[in-house]
């Protein structure tokens, strides 16, 4: 067996590697969206059933950990020629910037005090549009357009809800379903092209 290449051969294979790449790249941007389009809806389920608790502060933290270590084993399942992750310069640039988020989070709801889940859905929104805008997350293209598609539709829904002085438990049931179809659709959209 002769393990020799031309020029034209060896280009060939680096530019079907760089395309499987892409892909790979592509379907796994679509899954972390879905991962998210769980993860959101339960939030707003999880402050309907428990909103009264003294917890009620701190209910999102469990699903937003949850949505972040299910993100990071679907990147690293992904990660097929890279070395295991190390606490180096890198993963916590990441993860700066992932508690950078929370933070911004966490302080506009401080402020903002929403008593229905129209108010979130519009927070959400903003944070989703801003995760496209800003590439916090060196996403490509088509993962920035998915962020986007998702976070324009819980912006419209929000503001219709608020528009419309939804009742409490209209905004939420909207809520739950724009969170969790949008994501769904918008990743699974980018899974399939991947």
């Amino acid at each position: 067996m002769n393990e020799t290449m031309t020029p034209t051969e060896a280009a060939r294979v680096l530019a079907d590697a760089s395309r499987y790449e892409d892909a790979l790249v592509q379907r796994t941007e679509g899954l972390t969206v879905m991962v998210w389009g769980f993860v959101t809806p339960a939030i707003f389920l999880t402050y309907a059933a428990f909103s009264a608790s003294p917890l009620a502060p701190v209910l999102w933290v469990p699903w937003v950990g949850a949505g972040a270590v299910t993100t990071y084993l679907v990147w690293r399942s992904a990660a097929l020629s890279t070395p295991a992750p190390s606490w180096e310069r890198p993963g916590w640039s990441l993860f700066a910037r992932w508690l950078g988020f929370v933070a911004l989070m966490t302080a506009a709801f401080f402020v903002f005090r929403p008593q229905t889940a129209a108010g979130p859905l519009v927070i959400v929104g903003l944070m989703w549009s801003a995760m496209a805008g800003l590439d916090l997350w060196r996403t490509s293209p088509r993962g920035r357009v998915a962020w986007a598609a998702c976070g324009g539709a819980l912006l419209v829904a929000g503001a219709a809800l608020l528009a419309l002085r939804a009742s409490d438990a209209s905004a939420l049931g909207v809520a739950v379903l724009v969170t969790a179809l949008a994501p769904l659709v918008a990743g699974g959209h980018q899974t399939l092209r991947g």
